[in-house]
């Protein structure tokens, strides 16, 4: 398993958000990041300030307490027999930045729901072309029981 002490090199999300947050903003294709700190040590706020400063509609999902279906798919809706999601009303299909706090507290179901975003930009097959980044935050794994390592 590997543990952020086991990489030789790496910089603080203060340094490396600002180049890539310019790069996103800029159309160059960028990798999604994911940061890693304790709680209240400002990641949300970072994000969003820099979010805001690069004038990009962000959308933040708390992955421990959302639902899949409420909050990336829709809620099933049966009209004169067929099944389809009534329309999101979060904002994913407007967001062009999706940041994901709380992804190591997740339930399974919740992060393989957002697998698919995060590795295809879509979700249940419907694209997401707005979407030009993501980026997901994790506590330390040793400070929460119901944590994935």
């Amino acid at each position: 398993m590997l543990k952020l002490a086991d990489i030789e090199t790496y910089a603080p999300m203060s340094d490396v958000l600002p180049e890539w947050f310019s790069a996103l903003a800029a159309g160059v294709p960028t990798p999604n990041v994911l940061v890693a700190g304790l709680h209240v040590t400002g990641k949300t706020s970072i994000v969003t300030q820099m979010a805001r400063q690069h004038g990009m509609r962000l959308l933040t999902l708390n992955a421990a307490t959302i639902d899949p279906f409420v909050h990336l798919l829709g809620i099933p809706v049966v009209h004169a027999g067929i099944a389809r999601f009534a329309p999101l009303t979060n904002g994913l299909d407007q967001a062009e930045l999706l940041f994901v706090d709380e992804l190591n507290r997740a339930p399974d179901h919740v992060r393989n729901a957002l697998l698919e975003v995060v590795l295809t930009r879509s979700i249940n097959g419907k694209p997401l072309p707005k979407l030009r980044g993501v980026i997901a935050a994790v506590n330390p794994c040793d400070l929460y029981a119901d944590t994935v390592e």
